[in-house]
Order: structure tokens, then C-alpha cells, then sequence
């Protein structure tokens, strides 16, 4: 015979835990008369449910940010910034603690560039810190404040290994949604003659809009002696030639406005040094072609 105690009115966690939802459950559809009077609206909702973070986590699975919205999935989502481009100039760097390094973020937003909280790098694969922050105020070697390129100059640190490094960007919304971008520069040596800066990376081919071509000597070109220094803009249907002028500075400069019957797309941009003992360097750069 089998003896024992039985206890009456205590349930196992999975009967516990029906009863919870149930009352859960109930005390809603009780409460339903009270929320009536103060209804949200359409958008409301949305704003509301957009902000947590069980629908982040979905769509985060949605979107691939290497080849962007797959709106078969997502039915052309509005709710995350979107990195256009990354730009750093020069591409190769010596890890000198003194060549200027120039990154530029072209970040947008479904609702403007107020909605943008802000716009990130990490920077330390060239012995920087890693989360520093991008302005677009037109100070600190931004061109414009508030034409959503954000830019940071920093330099490469004398400690950090020659080779190809990649700087993660990241922008963020007041909402809390994040893109996230990358792009390589190569750390060594010095082996160009001169340093380059192009902007704006996207240009707009209304006749107006000016490109802007800045150079001046790298310490190789110091060392060298630079004889002259032109830019090659055929695939803009321009001269192959243009010769840039130099300052008192011993900076090169070259503007110009491409015609409207340049073609949309990527362009090659290509600038030619050559040195008092006749080494030629040339550095490449593509420019985006838009309406």
C-alpha cells in the first residue's frame, strides 16, 4: 500500500502561468471603457511600437546593411538613417602623428537632417579613440553646417602597424535606429608625391555646383620638389590635362562645374604629380554623378 500526503490547491508553473495570462488577460478587457476616452492615433501607435525593442530586433533581421532594404520584406521602411557614402583623404596615410586624415559621412533621414543624432567613428584601428564623434557645423575641416556631411580630422598614430584598416561608421536617429557604414584606408610608407581633397564626393551636373580639387606636397614631395600638378577629368568630358594653381602656401588648387550633359554614375577623378627629378605619382579618386 502506498501512503503519502496530498496536498489540494497547488498547481505545477505551466498552470500558474495560464492563470497569469488569463488574469493578465482579463484586467485588460476590464480596463478597455477607461483607454477609450484617450484613443491614439495611427501614427501614435506606430511611433510607440517602432521604439521597442522586440520590433528593432525583427527588423534588424530584415535588413542587410551591406546591400541595403530588401523591401520585398520591409515594404520600403521609413524608419532607419541611411549612410550614402564614406570618404577618407588621402587613402594611404604614414603613421606620423601629423598627416591630416579627412573622413566625411553623406548620412540622411526619412524625417530630415534634425531627426540625425548624431554620427560616429571608430577609430581605433589607427590608435584613436573609438567612438568619435563627426560635426557637420562647418568647423573642424567640414565644408558646410548643416548640409548632412558630417566630417572628422584626426591623424594616424606613430604605435599603429602598416596595412589595410577598416573604420566602422555608425549614425543614429532620435529614435534609437542605427546604420552602420565602412571604409579601408592603408597605413605605411610615404610613396605619393602629394596629398589630395576632392568635395564634394557627390556632384550635382546642373552647370552650377563646383567641384573643388585641393592638393599640396606630401613630405616625399617636400623632399622631391614638385614640378607641376594637373587633373584628369575626361570621364567628366573635360580636359585630361588641367593644370592646378599654386599659392603662396604651396597649396594647389583646381575648380570647376561639370556640363548637364554629363552622365549619371560614378566618375574617376585622377590627379598627376610630378617631381623636379621626373617621378610621377598618381592618385584616383570617384566622385558620384547626380540630378
Amino acid at each position: 500500500m502506498k501512503t503519502g500526503i496530498r496536498v489540494q490547491g497547488i498547481k505545477g508553473p505551466r498552470q500558474l502561468g495560464m492563470q497569469f495570462i488569463y488574469i493578465i488577460l482579463m484586467m485588460f478587457i476590464f480596463a478597455l471603457p477607461t483607454f477609450a476616452a484617450n484613443v491614439l492615433t495611427k501614427g501614435e501607435v506606430v511611433d510607440q511600437l517602432s521604439a521597442t525593442d522586440i520590433v528593432k530586433d525583427r527588423i534588424s533581421q530584415l535588413i542587410n546593411w551591406s546591400t541595403g532594404y530588401d523591401s520585398s520584406k520591409i515594404n520600403r521602411l521609413s524608419l532607419v538613417p541611411t549612410i550614402n557614402y564614406i570618404s577618407i583623404m588621402p587613402k594611404k596615410i604614414p603613421p606620423d602623428g601629423r598627416t591630416v586624415l579627412l573622413l566625411t559621412a553623406s548620412v540622411s533621414d526619412p524625417k530630415g537632417q534634425k531627426n540625425i543624432s548624431g554620427v560616429r567613428a571608430d577609430l581605433s584601428s589607427i590608435g584613436k579613440y573609438p567612438n568619435m564623434t563627426l560635426v557637420d557645423n562647418g568647423l573642424f575641416g567640414d565644408q558646410a553646417p548643416d548640409d548632412s556631411i558630417f566630417t572628422i580630422q584626426s591623424s594616424i598614430s606613430s604605435r599603429t602597424t602598416p596595412g589595410e584598416k577598416e573604420i566602422p561608421v555608425i549614425a543614429a536617429n532620435k529614435k534609437g535606429w542605427k546604420a552602420v557604414g565602412r571604409t579601408l584606408l592603408v597605413v605605411g610608407g610615404e610613396t605619393d608625391l602629394i596629398e589630395v581633397y576632392v568635395y564634394p564626393q557627390q556632384l550635382k551636373a546642373d552647370g552650377k555646383t563646383e567641384l573643388s580639387i585641393k592638393s599640396h606636397p606630401s613630405k616625399l614631395g617636400e623632399e622631391e620638389g614638385i614640378k607641376s600638378i594637373s587633373v584628369d577629368l575626361s570621364e567628366l568630358k573635360m580636359n585630361n590635362d588641367n593644370p592646378m594653381a599654386k599659392n603662396k602656401d604651396d597649396i594647389y588648387s583646381f575648380a570647376t562645374a561639370i556640363s548637364p550633359d554629363t552622365s549619371l554614375g560614378r566618375k574617376k577623378i585622377t590627379v598627376r604629380a610630378v617631381s623636379l627629378s621626373g617621378k610621377i605619382t598618381s592618385t584616383v579618386f570617384n566622385i558620384e554623378v547626380v540630378k
